[in-house]
């Protein structure tokens, strides 16, 4: 006879649908044909009907790959692989980094992009956050009550966001000041970032944070609007513990690492560059087997973390195979109501009520019949339709993107996905996501089969 703590195992099993890809998701509507808990484990990411597929991160001609964080490093992409961090599988709208010789400031004189004035770049003195000696040190001069900075020359649009990042770690210095050419932009945006406190110093005329990503480094990162076409500069300079950037210098130094310049209102994923702009292509993550899900019923509950570029407006779910007559559903985000939407082959969008926020995840279920279709935010049903009419097939299942309108990216990570072949009722749909299963889609604990 099975023990009882076997017995609790199994009845865990049978009414908890994200435990275990392995076995049917058997809920109290049953049904499931798809369950993907879209973390870093050692279980398949996907597994439906025998099929997997996936495609996602077209490499440059240059060779150039996308960067993510997975075990406190930051690591390279390998093609067609997902980026799966510890928030999720990571999908970003297409970004360049501007700025030359991210992670040599120690290239100045004629011909570089970098220029000092005051200071000295020692190269390859600590370890960088992808875990290579390659992070350079910023060494002030001791030249007496001035300043320390180092700077490179950008083109700016005159009508975009610019983002200004970077990885950095104290070291004698604790402090940096960093501004975007008041003759580009619009005021005179300037943050100071103090690695002491882990916070911003002060800021204006722009929007400014830090991050702690362990090893002692913090990303930093200040975003403003260009307001004139032009070439203009990005400074950094050495500021003393009273936040003075003109101060005795005495040798004191601070570790610089991954400067990024982007045309984003917030940081996307480190570009690395060398001699050139680099690009990196908007994610695609794709599963070939949108034939699985059923025509006619159906309902999808998926995990949602909004990264901290909200906008554009992004497709978070489709399995639509052409732009007319729109075959299959899609859940999208709606950038000027900052909220979550979907629809059925092009017909009039449900509309969730809960205001989206930046950097904050959210459980989305959008559960479909013929004549009644309704959309649940966080298990709360916000918006319903009736006279749907039921999807004729669906197609490739998009996450985070819409590869026939040119991947529409919603900029988001996504832990868990399921798809199940009936409409959930209202009440499955709570069960489902009650508190242990909130916490699991939240990402705030994560409890595999045992």
């Amino acid at each position: 006879m099975p023990s009882r703590t076997a017995r609790a195992h199994r009845r865990k099993r049978y009414s908890n649908p994200f435990m275990d890809e392995y076995m049917p998701c058997i809920g109290p509507e049953g049904g499931l044909t798809f369950c993907a808990p879209l973390i870093r484990d050692d279980r398949p990411l996907y597994s439906a009907a025998g099929t997997t597929a996936m495609s996602t991160h077209d490499v440059d001609a240059d060779g150039t790959i996308p960067n993510f964080w997975q075990d406190n490093l930051l690591r390279g992409a390998t093609l067609n692989v997902p980026r799966i961090t510890g928030d999720g599988v990571l999908s970003e709208v297409q970004s360049q980094n501007v700025c030359l010789q991210s992670e040599a400031l120690n290239v100045d004189g004629e011909g570089s992009p970098w220029t000092h004035t005051r200071v000295s770049v020692t190269a390859n003195s600590d370890t960088a956050p992808d875990g290579e000696a390659a992070a350079d040190r910023i060494v002030e001069d001791t030249d007496s009550a001035t300043t320390h900075s180092i700077r490179q020359t950008i083109d700016f649009d005159g009508s975009s966001f610019y983002t200004l990042s970077f990885y950095l770690k104290a070291g004698t210095r604790n402090r940096v000041q960093c501004y975007l050419d008041s003759a580009r932009f619009a005021g005179a945006p300037v943050a100071q970032f103090n690695t002491a406190t882990g916070a911003v110093a002060s800021s204006e005329d722009c929007t400014a944070d830090m991050q702690d990503v362990g090893g002692g480094y913090y990303r930093c990162w200040m975003s403003a609007e260009s307001d004139v076409a032009a070439s203009g500069l990005i400074y950094f300079y050495l500021a003393n513990d009273a936040g003075s950037i003109t101060y005795n210098g005495n040798g004191s130094y601070l570790t610089v690492w991954g400067v990024q310049c982007e045309a984003q209102s917030a940081p996307t994923s480190y570009i690395p560059t060398t001699s050139a702009a680099v690009t990196r292509s908007a994610d695609r993550i794709a599963y070939a087997a949108g034939a699985n899900i059923n025509a006619s019923a159906f309902t999808v509950i998926l995990s949602v973390g909004m990264n901290e570029i909200l906008a554009p407006d992004g497709v978070i779910l489709d399995t639509r195979s052409a732009i007319n007559p729109y075959p299959g559903f899609r859940i999208g985000f709606d950038y000027s109501e900052l909220a979550f939407i979907a629809s059925v082959q092009g017909q009039n969008s449900l509309a969730g009520t809960t205001t989206v926020e930046r950097d904050t995840r959210y459980v989305v279920a959008f559960a479909v019949a013929t004549n009644d279709a309704r959309i649940y935010i966080n298990g709360t049903e916000e918006d319903a339709e009736t006279t749907y009419a039921a999807p004729a097939s669906h197609s490739t299942i998009e996450v985070g993107s819409y590869a026939p309108s040119g991947a529409i990216n919603a900029n988001a990570s996504y832990k868990h996905l399921c798809i199940y072949n009936r409409a959930l009722s209202a009440a499955a749909i709570q069960h489902i996501l009650h508190e242990d299963y909130i916490r699991w889609l939240a990402g705030t604990g994560w409890a595999p089969a045992a």
